[in-house]
């Protein structure tokens, strides 16, 4: 009886393990607002309007391109970036020339840095394509 307990015991202890969520979320997890498209900062008026969050737990994006949601799967590593499956809501706003520049760059990512609460994300060239900040 005494060894079922401790065993029982023990179990409950490695399942309970299982089932914690890790609580220290990574910094992209942050909703970012675009501060620049390629290299060109936009207006504040424009800028708080669009904006980039990534969940880490099932590896989705999610934001506004300044005029529909935005949404679909990420993968990256420290130094990758890739947004696959982007889907959107089909609003149709007066001006839908950056709305459109930010998700075809978000298309073209590959890479990114986090310096000084901005995120920079890259082309395969290494062209800087976005800046977000908090």
């Amino acid at each position: 009886m005494k060894i079922s307990k401790i065993v029982c015991i023990i179990l409950c202890t490695l399942l309970s393990g299982c089932f914690m969520k890790e609580t220290k979320s990574p910094v992209l997890s942050k909703i970012w607002n675009l501060k620049s498209v390629n290299s060109k900062v936009l207006n504040a008026q424009t800028a708080k309007l669009i904006s980039l969050g990534v969940n880490f737990e099932d590896k989705s994006f999610h934001g506004n391109d300044g005029c529909n949601s935005i949404f679909g799967r990420v993968k990256l590593d420290k130094k990758n970036i890739s947004f696959k499956n982007m889907n959107s809501t089909m609003l149709m706003c007066k001006d839908m020339k950056t709305p459109r520049l930010f998700t075809e760059l978000l298309m073209r990512a590959k890479t990114y840095k986090i310096k000084n609460n901005t995120v920079y994300i890259y082309d395969a060239n290494d062209l800087k394509l976005l800046e977000l900040i908090r």
